[in-house]
């Protein structure tokens, strides 16, 4: 099979994405065509997320053409939403050079193509925090008023935790999980998981645009686009007809400048 590799970058992609010594590899083996299974590409070293940090993460296949990596156009504005991880989209690369800008067709502005989505499975590893004074702010409103009540009884003289030395009590609270409170989940942020781009969005993301579109872009369109529809209900505004026309791509629209 053709020479697969996996490299990531801490932070975003796209300023470093054809800046090989901003990336370490953690993958390197010949991988055979898979059209129906997916095949386990197992790291050599696991790749680290800090809390709250962003992670890049880039897969290359040695392949001549446009058949060495599956990917699919972006429809939302990230690929997937949970309480742990967000991925967002990416760029397709069709250089077989890794971190190469030299598309098969040896034309055109380069071998990265924006708004293409992993097409695949992420297989992770979540490490709990453990609380202490630190961090408190960062652990759930419940868990937070659990600690509140917790040393607030040891104030009082006829609580048995008032017998208990506050070494000892913050100990006992550093082994709390966060899931012990009556309702851990109460007070969280929602995860509102991906939002469905609009019809203009999916035109152009069906494009062959060469500038990165993070997520910021997607939320800031949405909420012009939002304000524009107020207006116009304030307004009083009626569309007089619904015009079908074809679309064209503008060229003008995804120049690097």
């Amino acid at each position: 099979g053709d020479p697969v590799t996996v490299w990531y970058t801490n932070g975003p992609f796209d300023p470093v994405k054809t800046t090989p010594s901003r990336w370490t590899n953690v993958f390197r083996s010949p991988v055979a065509p898979s059209f129906r299974k997916l095949v386990c590409l197992k790291l050599e070293t696991p790749i680290v997320i800090p809390a709250g940090q962003t992670v890049g993460v880039y897969v290359h296949a040695v392949s001549e053409g446009d058949d060495g990596i599956v990917y699919d156009n972006r429809r939302h504005d990230v690929v997937h939403e949970d309480r742990f991880v967000v991925v967002e989209a990416g760029m397709a690369h069709m250089d077989v050079r890794p971190f190469g800008n030299m598309n098969p067709w040896g034309m055109g502005r380069g071998a990265f193509r924006a708004n293409r989505t992993f097409v695949g499975q992420l297989k992770i590893g979540v490490k709990y925090m453990l609380w202490n004074p630190e961090v408190h702010n960062r652990f759930p409103p419940q868990f937070k008023l659990m600690v509140k009540t917790l040393l607030l009884c040891a104030r009082r003289p006829e609580c048995w935790l008032h017998f208990v030395s506050n070494e000892v009590l913050l100990w006992l609270i550093n082994m709390c999980s966060w899931e012990w409170p009556a309702d851990p989940r109460a007070g969280m942020e929602e995860v509102r998981g991906p939002r469905r781009a609009n019809p203009s969005q999916m035109r152009r993301y069906g494009g062959y645009n060469v500038r990165h579109e993070p997520t910021t872009l997607f939320d800031e369109e949405q909420r012009k686009q939002e304000r524009e529809r107020t207006q116009q209900r304030e307004q009083g505004y009626r569309p007089a007809a619904m015009v079908h026309y074809a679309y064209m791509w503008d060229n003008e629209f995804d120049e690097d400048d």
